[in-house]
């Protein structure tokens, strides 16, 4: 309603604020976590909406600060750039292969579960970046949407947030050539 992609506009204007003075309060997901809505219900019927801290797509820093990988089952396979793909359950990281959004995306989806059971990561199947202002990705438009789009069929298009992509590669290389013990153990039985 107030932003276009990344783009502060949308319907509303950029600068629209209620009656009361409080600003749109986005609570994105594809669909949007029933909790997550909930908490932000309670905090306006018991008069607490202030208190509600909001980044800059205003959506509330409590559900959207840390990324979906946090708590993901598979952060281990991630850190040592294990290929993982469908159907192979907690056997590898589902970034480098197919797709997954994870190390991208600001939302509590692997904190505050699903029915307090599961969430998409860890039934194995890829983030798809729902709760991103940049949904749905060029990438997902491209029909590839269980695919990761990579460089010269090697290298991520899209690397962490925050992170310098050649220092990336650089390391996910290393990791690659360099397993931990963790993987040489597994590759032994």
């Amino acid at each position: 309603m107030q932003f276009h992609k990344k783009n502060k506009g949308g319907f509303l204007g950029p600068d629209y604020v209620s009656k009361g003075g409080l600003p749109v309060i986005n609570i994105p997901g594809c669909p949007a976590h029933p909790d997550w809505i909930t908490q932000i219900l309670v905090a306006i019927s018991v008069g607490r909406i202030g208190d509600v801290l909001i980044d800059d797509y205003h959506r509330p820093k409590t559900f959207f600060t840390d990324f979906v990988q946090t708590g993901c089952t598979n952060v281990v396979n991630f850190a040592q750039k294990v290929d993982g793909g469908f159907g192979q359950r907690g056997n590898g990281c589902l970034f480098y292969e197919v797709g997954c959004r994870g190390p991208m995306t600001r939302a509590s989806c692997n904190n505050i579960l699903w029915n307090r059971q599961s969430s998409k990561t860890r039934a194995n199947h890829p983030c798809l970046g729902c709760t991103e202002p940049g949904f749905p990705h060029n990438d997902l438009m491209k029909g590839s949407v269980f695919k990761t789009m990579k460089y010269m069929g090697t290298f991520p298009k899209e690397v962490p947030e925050g992170r310098n992509k050649l220092a990336y590669y650089l390391e996910a290389g290393f990791q690659k050539v360099l397993p931990t013990n963790h993987r040489v153990k597994e590759g032994s039985k």
